[in-house]
């Protein structure tokens, strides 16, 4: 005998798989579907600068962690275009020696953002990039 599927139960929550393909589609366009993502090479940082690829498709990453982004974490200007190399490295999902970082006048554009008057309670503390790997973020 066939088992009966339960209804699902209507709910007034909002899409959020809707507005976090929006946010990708806003943040991926901006910066032109190239990562954004800086790599230090040994002497200096580099964009990245490549384009997606079936192996190592684009994402938009939050240049701050969703959590502290509060009720803003859908807008662009929190987000920088990486590739999925870049994005686990950011989100220390790869641990390696390939040291990568948001840009700074990214993180300056997103925490100037977050920490405008009236936008958030308790902003999220700064996540400077680092001027060289391995010094303090």
């Amino acid at each position: 005998m066939a088992r009966q599927m339960r209804a699902r139960r209507r709910t007034n929550t909002v899409d959020r798989a809707a507005e976090d393909r929006a946010f990708s589609r806003k943040v991926l366009e901006r910066d032109g579907r190239i990562c954004r993502v800086e790599i230090w090479d040994g002497e200096r940082w580099w964009q990245h600068g490549i384009k997606g690829n079936a192996n190592n498709p684009l994402q938009a990453a939050h240049v701050y962690p969703r959590g502290q982004c509060g009720k803003w974490k859908f807008e662009p200007i929190v987000g920088v275009a990486a590739c999925t190399d870049c994005h686990d490295r950011l989100d220390r999902r790869i641990i390696d020696d390939l040291a990568v970082r948001v840009p700074p006048a990214r993180e300056r554009a997103a925490f100037l953002f977050l920490t405008a008057p009236g936008r958030m309670k308790s902003p999220p503390p700064r996540r400077l990039p680092p001027e060289r790997p391995g010094e303090a973020a």
